[in-house]
């Protein structure tokens, strides 16, 4: 009894997953499609929040622009001498963060997440010390050339640099920056 039981849950188990595709599947193709042109953003919903995620990924000097609230760019991606950190400096303007209930509010931005080449997630080197860390800036005032340095786990020529906002919408605007190495 308990063998038939047990070969029934994977007779289900398989044709569960050979079924028809999933339709999460094909929203997600679909939305794809829709993209903001001034941005190459690609808008995807979720039960709990909303997200943008760069269609593409940024470069260097290429000035990611939530409108009327955020611009950010990054500068460089250096290593430390010592060799085992980068060091990524970036600057970033308050243009009007506002928070959901419409007020404005101060703004401080940090990477969510750094990748190396290997697609390694890289530490924050919480040891690095700089004058540039980032800072919070009121509406109208810039960051200009903070950095933070994440320790690094293999030698590579290229980082990818995730960020996220929180817009005043309530979406979760993220962008990914692949900046080369110095």
């Amino acid at each position: 009894m308990k063998k038939l039981l047990g070969m029934m849950l994977v007779l289900v188990v398989i044709m569960t997953a050979c079924g028809a595709p999933n339709e999460s599947d094909n929203n997600a193709e679909n939305e794809k499609e829709t993209s903001n042109t001034s941005q190459n953003v690609i808008k995807e919903n979720s039960e709990d929040n909303n997200t943008e995620k760069a269609e593409n990924n940024f470069s260097k000097d290429v000035v990611w622009n939530v409108d009327g609230e955020l611009e950010l760019k990054v500068d460089s991606v250096k290593m430390t001498d010592d060799k085992k950190s980068f060091i990524i400096k970036y600057t970033y303007t308050n243009t009007g963060s506002k928070s959901e209930d419409g007020k404005e509010k101060d703004l401080i931005i940090e990477p969510l997440f750094v990748y190396d080449k290997e697609e390694n997630t890289l530490k924050k080197d919480e040891k690095f010390t700089s004058q540039n860390t980032p800072k919070v800036v009121k509406k109208g005032e810039t960051c200009e050339e903070a950095e933070v340095a994440y320790e690094m786990m293999s030698d590579s020529d290229m980082l990818k640099i995730e960020f996220a906002y929180f817009s005043s919408d309530g979406s979760r605007k993220n962008v990914t920056f692949e900046i080369p190495v110095e």
